[in-house]
């Protein structure tokens, strides 16, 4: 759609907001809990995604979700309801169908005669007479809560506390285009509301630099070599994000050549090594010096090196908000871990190791960010098994648990 067939499109869902009985708003108290790091609903108490076609009836599946949320958490059973019934059967309450509606209109509705079931009463995407029974009514409301306007923690304690949440927002015309990431407008209102949705869950991805400042992932093959491709995961990071350039950048070039400053190329090395060896010499691009997974002669060429350093910067050891706080702030970061048998089996999820060890580390990758998952902390980290192993040739490791498989043990990452 163009953007002004968009904004007709979503504007239709847009209605001038009516005056409802005060004692059906119940003033919404804070619970004055610790927010979760992560909340998300949609395991237990979200249904199906549904589609309001080409009808403004935006309002109703906010309604009808919000609701949908409370029988499941409430009363154990999840059932998805009608917006057909609201769209057909809510005018006198200042709705208007096809044309648009207000979540609060909707809730007085059912406050006085129920709400039956998408099964009962299905889906039609346009207006109707109203048909509603009220002998299949699955529900009524003894009210509802309106939260303090423009309170994101408000919110965000309601979401966690209580369940889903029906929210208006402004859908701009970049809104139609979104196909994942995180969403931001800077040109949307917070006033000129015209599009009903659910808030489902919240949570955070910190520092996750995956989408702007990681190469492909790669593979070490059969050579003892993750120390290099930990080295250069490093330095990419920060060339992006400092010089606005990701390139990728040769292990082989460490694995050939910096013998001298400690490595032994195929059969391991450290990352604090490699780290000394660039300041003197300079790394080349992976296209100019190409991966082997074997040891071979230094072809290093002077002449086509990417970048040196200035230096780098070795972490306390053992201090995972430390590393939390270099990976938000500075960019993917060189770890050490011990990589348990367990690992290789790894295919999603919140990796742990009990039989782990803090101190006799066994594999260099990279933490590229950090976030939650229903309250778990966990790290991101780029490993260098190729794209089919784990997650697309990443991992979660659980954060903030004991230092687990050393990972802050020895951390590093390179200055410019």
């Amino acid at each position: 759609m163009s953007k002004e067939e968009f904004l007709a499109y979503v504007n239709r869902g847009k209605a001038q907001k009516p005056k409802h009985p005060e004692n059906l708003r119940m003033p919404y108290v804070s619970s004055k809990k610790p927010l979760a790091a992560s909340v998300d609903w949609r395991s237990n108490a979200v249904s199906e995604v549904k589609d309001q076609g080409q009808c403004g009836s935006c309002w109703s599946f906010s309604t009808t979700g919000a609701i949908e949320g409370q029988l499941a958490l409430q009363r154990g059973r999840l059932t998805s309801l009608s917006e057909q019934n609201l769209i057909d059967c809510s005018s006198s309450y200042g709705n208007a169908g096809c044309d648009g509606g207000w979540m609060d209109s909707a809730f007085s509705y059912i406050h006085d005669y129920g709400i039956m079931s998408e099964s009962a009463y299905p889906y039609e995407a346009q207006g109707d007479y109203c048909r509603f029974d009220s002998s299949q009514s699955v529900t009524t409301l003894s009210g509802y809560y309106d939260l303090p306007s423009g309170g994101e923690n408000s919110l965000a304690d309601a979401v966690g506390q209580a369940g889903p949440v029906a929210v208006a927002i402004d859908a701009t015309d970049e809104l139609q285009f979104y196909s994942g990431g995180l969403f931001y407008d800077q040109t949307c209102n917070q006033s000129d509301l015209n599009h009903g949705v659910l808030v489902v869950g919240y949570g955070s991805d910190n520092g996750h630099w995956g989408s702007n400042a990681v190469s492909e992932v790669k593979d070490q093959g059969q050579c003892g070599s993750c120390w290099s491709f930990s080295t250069t995961g490093a330095i990419e990071g920060q060339l992006a994000l400092q010089r606005g350039r990701l390139t990728s950048l040769s292990e082989q070039n460490l694995i050939d050549c910096s013998s001298s400053y400690g490595n032994a190329g195929c059969d391991g090395g450290w990352m604090d090594s490699a780290f000394s060896y660039i300041p003197d010499y300079g790394i080349m691009s992976e296209f100019a010096y190409p991966y082997e997974a074997q040891g071979d002669y230094c072809r290093f060429d002077s002449s086509q090196f990417v970048t040196t350093l200035s230096g780098y910067y070795d972490l306390p050891s053992g201090g995972e908000n430390s590393l939390a706080d270099a990976v938000g702030q500075a960019g993917p970061v060189a770890v050490a871990i011990d990589a348990p048998d367990e690992l290789q089996f790894y295919s999603g999820g919140l990796f742990y190791d009990q039989t782990c060890n803090q101190s006799d580390l066994n594999h260099g990758v990279f933490v590229v960010g950090y976030g939650s998952d229903n309250g778990q902390d966990y790290w991101i980290l780029k490993n260098s098994w190729g794209f089919g192993w784990g997650e697309s040739g990443y991992w979660r490791q659980v954060r903030n648990y004991g230092n687990n498989c050393g990972i802050a043990t020895a951390a590093s990452y390179p200055a410019l």
